[in-house]
């Protein structure tokens, strides 16, 4: 009886056995996973997102939602160039657009930390000394805040939802140069 439970107590280990120490054992990148298709792909992905936002934001507000492209293969070039005049017409950022993203942006970090939440463990940090962080997820407190105070705000006519609606072209690359800015 003891004998079939130390049996199944056994796995059997199939990975192949680690090589003897090399040189590439000390570069933490030498078997790093390239997401995205690497630095190509994520500049791609970046350029890609920013293009596809404004081609949306065109549709929306010189095509009435419908799909914008070259009606006949001679329309390609002239599409393009109105595609771009388009942008530069109406997506210019304004220091109104400014100020309602970055006061959007400001009641959402004072959200992030005022409001309760479940505290979680994150996992260990190898930067950090495999320190786990703790993280106070309070996402879903933050977002019924949001719309509340939106709605209250909409209905007490200090600040109209329509405000957004008017000014989402110069809303967009607002929004775009702020967060491309953190990032460098």
């Amino acid at each position: 009886m003891k004998r079939k439970e130390d049996e199944k107590k056994v796995v059997e280990d199939k990975r192949p056995a680690k090589k003897a120490h090399s040189e590439d054992e000390d570069d933490p990148d030498a078997e790093s996973v390239k997401e995205f298709g690497g630095p190509v792909g994520c500049v791609f992905i970046m350029v890609a997102s920013h293009v596809f936002v404004y081609y949306v934001w065109m549709c929306l507000t010189f095509y009435n939602g419908e799909l914008a492209h070259p009606s006949s293969f001679g329309d390609i070039v002239p599409f393009f160039q109105r595609a771009i005049n388009h942008v530069i017409d109406g997506a210019s950022p304004t220091v109104y657009a400014a100020t309602i993203y970055l006061g959007f942006l400001l009641f959402e970090a004072v959200l992030a930390v005022t409001m309760p939440g479940v505290k979680a463990k994150g996992m260990p940090v190898p930067s950090e000394g495999g320190k786990a962080l703790i993280y106070n997820c309070n996402g879903v407190a933050s977002w019924y805040v949001t719309i509340i105070v939106v709605a209250l705000l909409h209905y007490f006519h200090i600040f109209r939802l329509t405000e957004v609606a008017d000014n989402l072209g110069s809303i967009m690359p607002c929004a775009i140069i702020f967060s491309n800015g953190g990032r460098v």
